[in-house]
């Protein structure tokens, strides 16, 4: 990750700038044997990734002109609801209508939870782990979509299985009682 590395005293990184050197000039000098011979490396491609979150946010422009850049954003609501509502409506489509009828909300419950979730945990030092991306909505209709008719097929057991998943999702991940009263407090308030 180009951002991790902290800077030093004069704003330079010691990693990033080991690797500027190769790229520019594709060797270095070995400062353990007797006059410094090169040591040279070929045929060595970098690839490198940014973390939105975290780090410093800015990269030499030296070293930036090496690379090609591509940024990624989430998807907008109504592309998520696309996509999510349409995959569980496919999953609910011979099921009983009331229990078909509640793949919209499920959709639109799940993509806002989800958002909420994402302003409310926010990641620190000790609660590193609470980076919410698509993986967690994801998890929540993996486990929507592996439910059986049989089982479920009321809007009742709908919305049961709907917050196990959120819970399995997200509560699991919480770690201390102020963020599990946070999170309890989204479902019943």
């Amino acid at each position: 990750l180009l951002n991790m590395p902290t800077p030093d005293k004069y704003g330079t990184q010691e990693a990033i700038a080991f690797m500027r050197q190769h790229i520019d000039y594709q060797f270095w000098y070995d400062r353990v044997k007797p006059g410094f011979p090169l040591k040279e490396i070929d045929k060595c491609q970098y690839i490198a990734a940014m973390n939105p979150k975290s780090g410093t946010f800015t990269v030499l422009d030296r070293l930036l002109r090496h690379f090609a850049m591509f940024t990624c954003s989430l998807p907008e609501d109504g592309d998520l609801t696309l996509i999510y509502g349409s995959i569980l409506k496919g999953h609910l489509k011979n099921w009983s209508r009331p229990t078909f009828s509640m793949a919209e909300r499920v959709t639109a419950a799940s993509i806002k939870l989800h958002k909420m979730i994402g302003k409310l945990f926010l990641p620190t030092a000790i609660k590193f782990h609470y980076q919410w991306n698509l993986r967690e909505l994801f998890n929540i209709f993996q486990g929507m979509y592996n439910s059986v008719q049989s089982e479920h097929d009321s809007p009742t057991d709908i919305v049961k299985l709907w917050l196990h998943e959120c819970n399995r999702t997200f509560r699991d991940r919480l770690t201390n009682d102020r963020d599990l009263q946070v999170y309890c407090y989204l479902f019943f308030f």
